[in-house]
């Protein structure tokens, strides 16, 4: 660049004045980003959020899990996902510390034991692929804070690293809420007393979120966090969000836990009717189900049925047969109401993996492909 092209391009340099103006421009309403739903419950959508959505609700997960300057967390998520790019980038960049980024699994798992990392987020496979490869000791040994998001984590994952001495941080959130809704909690010191940790469920609502559960038991959400539509998709925008209110798709139960804890039962999407008539969320009996050591997966179909059938993969090197198991689920299910007695157990041989399509990468499985592949059993 000559020296007469370099004079004219600082010529063009905005002045101090327009420098300053921008700098105090109030930008909260302004788009900051379009980030793309995952599509799986229905076709992928451009979600617009705003500076101030994502702001807020970084700011409201660092109220419920405080992080600062002297942190290090080690990211292995995807920023172009809201999980990431609230919980990891927004929140880094506001409680500032030092961020080092593995592409992919194993390198995280090589790169702890150097790094020493104090805080990692994460989805529910990469913990379990931490225990089947024994390295749950080997995350660095300064670990304060570990997170799940993305999909339910299993009670059994949570309970081996808390036998670590670890416990995993969950939450629940959309990308349409920017995406926390809520949050387990850091133990903290409020009005001069210890305030123990919140780890029931996926945790009370994060700061500035109001929560309505309908007589559908649907949930609906409202705060700063809710995005301001869909892109170029109005008549879905009206349908989502109605007087500020968010339909979050998802039924819960609220009440049962501590604090304002929810549990979250599945997508109203995955309701499940009988032919007699009763509804029944398949993700209640899936947990339970999930309990018994054998059994590494669980799908509850109903749809056109009597009664429900459960769709069950086995963990590892584990046998049982169809008979003696829903023995043992219908035993476990005793308490239920008659018209959820299992009627049939259906085995699939072959695990349920993000490898062979039967899970997301999140590590939540593809309820609809594997119902639709077992179906004809």
């Amino acid at each position: 660049m000559s020296i007469a092209q370099a004079l004219d391009q600082a010529t063009n340099l905005p002045s101090i004045a327009q420098q300053t103006h921008w700098q105090e421009t109030d930008r909260n309403g302004q788009l900051a980003n379009i980030l793309w739903t995952s599509g799986t419950s229905a076709n992928p959508k451009g979600v617009m959020l705003s500076h101030g959505n994502l702001l807020s609700n970084a700011q409201a997960k660092l109220d419920a899990m405080p992080q600062d300057a002297l942190d290090l967390r080690l990211n292995l998520l995807p920023f172009a996902h809201a999980y990431a790019r609230t919980c990891e980038l927004t929140a880094w960049y506001l409680s500032g510390g030092v961020m080092a980024c593995a592409p992919d699994s194993h390198s995280l798992i090589e790169l702890a034991p150097i790094l020493r990392p104090t805080l990692i987020n994460a989805v529910p496979s990469f913990y379990e692929f931490v225990i089947k490869q024994s390295k749950v000791r080997s995350l660095g040994g300064r670990l304060r804070q570990l997170a799940s998001g993305g999909a339910a984590i299993t009670d059994s994952i949570r309970e081996r690293f808390k036998s670590e001495s670890l416990s995993i941080f969950q939450g629940y959130g959309l990308t349409e809420a920017s995406p926390v809704v809520c949050s387990n909690r850091a133990a903290r010191q409020e009005g001069g007393r210890e305030v123990p940790a919140i780890l029931d469920g996926v945790g009370p609502p994060v700061q500035g979120v109001q929560l309505r559960i309908d007589r559908d038991d649907r949930l609906w959400v409202k705060g700063p966090g809710v995005m301001r539509g869909y892109w170029r998709d109005e008549q879905a925008s009206e349908q989502r969000i109605q007087s500020g209110w968010l339909d979050t798709g998802d039924c819960v139960s609220m009440g049962q836990l501590p604090l304002g804890s929810i549990q979250i039962f599945g997508r109203a999407d995955d309701m499940q009717v009988l032919t007699s008539g009763y509804k029944f969320a398949p993700r209640m009996l899936e947990e339970s189900i999930e309990r018994l050591d054998s059994i590494g997966g669980c799908v509850v179909i109903g749809n056109g049925l009597r009664r429900p059938v459960a769709i069950v993969s086995l963990k590892g090197s584990s046998w049982a047969d169809a008979s003696s198991l829903l023995s043992e689920i219908r035993d476990l299910l005793k308490d239920q109401p008659d018209y959820l007695e299992i009627a049939q157990v259906v085995i699939a041989r072959e695990a349920w993996t993000i490898e062979n399509g039967l899970r997301h990468w999140k590590g939540g499985v593809k309820r609809s492909e594997i119902a639709r592949m077992f179906a004809p059993q």
